[in-house]
C-alpha cells in the first residue's frame, strides 16, 4: 500500500510538472501591466543565472523606459522566448542581452530594432572547445533528470553572488541551449543594427569565432571576463561600450 502511494506521488509529481513546463514553453516572465507597449524603449535580457534589473543596474541606457524580460524558474527555451520577444518588441526599440540571453534575440525577428549583444553565447561553435564537449555530454542527461524529478528542480535553491536564487531547471536549460541549437544569423542581420561587446579575458566563448559569425556587426572589446556587466568594478567599461554601439 505504502509503495503504491509513493509510486503514485512520483508519477503525479512528474506529470504535473511536465505539463506546466510544456505549457510555459521556456518563455520569459514579464509584467504586462508595466511593460511599455510602444516603440522607442529598452528591452533588457540578462545572462546565465541573472535577471535584467541586476545585470543592467550600472548601465545608463538611452531611453527613459525599459521592459524587463525575466527568466522563469520553469526553464528557458530561446526559440519560444524569441517568438515572445518578436511580439513584444517594436521598431526603434533597443534590445540588449547578455551571454545565453542573446540567443532569444537571434531567434526573434525584430525589424528596425537596435541590438547589443554582450559576450554573446548564441552558437555552439563559439564555445570554448573543452567546455562545449563536456556540456554536450552532460546536459542531455541533466535535462532528462530534471524532468524526472519534477517540481523539485524548479525550486530556486541556487544562490548567486548577488544574493538571487534560481532553479536547477533554469540552469540546466541555459547550459543545454548554450551548446545546442545553431540559429541562422543571416536571417536577421539585415533587419536592424547589431553591436557586439567582447571581453579580452572571456573564459567561455572564443572571440574570433564570434567575430566571424557576426562579421557585419560593430564590435567593441573591453578588458573584462565573461558577462561581468553587473560588477561595479568593470561596469563602467560595459557602460561605455554599450553606449558607443548604440550611437553608431
Amino acid at each position: 500500500m505504502f509503495q503504491s502511494i509513493i509510486i503514485c506521488a512520483i508519477f503525479i509529481n512528474f506529470i504535473t510538472c511536465l505539463t506546466v513546463r510544456a505549457m510555459h514553453g521556456g518563455r520569459f516572465d514579464y509584467d504586462p501591466d508595466v511593460f511599455p507597449n510602444y516603440s522607442g524603449k529598452n528591452i533588457l535580457i540578462a545572462g546565465m543565472l541573472g535577471q535584467p534589473e541586476t545585470a543592467f543596474q550600472y548601465i545608463d541606457l538611452p531611453y527613459c523606459y525599459s521592459g524587463y524580460l525575466r527568466y522563469s524558474m520553469l526553464g528557458y527555451n530561446p526559440i519560444n522566448a524569441g517568438r515572445q520577444l518578436s511580439a513584444l518588441a517594436r521598431e526603434k526599440d533597443c534590445v540588449l542581452a547578455v551571454s545565453v540571453g542573446c540567443k532569444a534575440i537571434v531567434y526573434a525577428g525584430i525589424p528596425g530594432a537596435k541590438r547589443v549583444f554582450v559576450n554573446p553565447c548564441t552558437h555552439p561553435k563559439s564555445l570554448e572547445p573543452k567546455l562545449k564537449r563536456k556540456l554536450r555530454i552532460i546536459t542531455p542527461i541533466l535535462e532528462i533528470l530534471s524532468y524526472l524529478l519534477g517540481w523539485f528542480t524548479v525550486i530556486p535553491v541556487i544562490k548567486t553572488r548577488q544574493g538571487e536564487r534560481y532553479s536547477p531547471a533554469l540552469l540546466i536549460d541555459q547550459l543545454f541551449w548554450a551548446c545546442y541549437g545553431d540559429p541562422d544569423y543571416s536571417k536577421v542581420c539585415y533587419q536592424g543594427r547589431t553591436g557586439i561587446v567582447l571581453s579580452t579575458r572571456d573564459e567561455y566563448i572564443e572571440n574570433d569565432v564570434v567575430s566571424k559569425i557576426y562579421d557585419r556587426a560593430e564590435k567593441v572589446i573591453i578588458p573584462a571576463r565573461h558577462g561581468f556587466i553587473a560588477s561595479p568594478y568593470v561596469s563602467n567599461l560595459y557602460n561605455e561600450a554599450i553606449n558607443n554601439l548604440l550611437v553608431l
